[in-house]
């Protein structure tokens, strides 16, 4: 494992994030050397940017991946089909403000009633198999199969 010395200390956050693939959990930091302290001081002084809690990001991660994140997950559903540019007709891909997630079937099912409303947020479960840290959106025949049995979707 490479650890953070190699990435320049403090400096060294956003580098490594993004050779992860812009997005990891506090314990793939902690197991790649940083300490808990170094976390949190880097944390404050703005060199570590935060998702939410446990979950961090390189500062190339686009405004909409950082918006579902915070919300829980990767984009999925039509929010993922608009992120990989796939229009179909039954897809269109105008934004209509809603946003589309995906969490993991073991996700706290209490989150989903905390999302807040000025941005509308449609969850999707799917559970890949793989770790989603570094998913910005989910693959794209997952996103067809969310967006083919979608109520949301159906009822437009």
């Amino acid at each position: 494992m490479i650890r953070h010395d190699r990435h320049g200390g403090f400096l060294g956050f956003d580098e490594y994030i993004r050779n992860q693939g812009g997005i990891v959990s506090r314990r793939e930091l902690l197991a790649a050397g940083w300490t808990a302290d170094e976390l949190r001081s880097a944390y404050g002084l703005g060199t570590l940017r935060r998702l939410r809690r446990g979950w961090y990001r390189s500062s190339d991660v686009p405004d909409e991946v950082v918006r579902a994140w915070r919300h829980g997950g990767p984009l999925a559903c039509i929010s993922a089909l608009r992120w990989y540019g796939v229009t179909t007709p039954e897809h269109p891909g105008t934004d209509d403000g809603v946003l589309h997630i995906c969490l993991p079937p073991h996700a706290h099912r209490r989150a989903v009633h905390q999302l807040a409303a000025p941005s509308p947020v449609i969850v999707h479960w799917h559970d890949s198999g793989e770790r989603p840290r570094a998913q910005w959106a989910v693959p794209p025949q997952v996103a067809f199969t969310q967006a083919r049995h979608c109520p949301v979707l159906r009822q437009g």
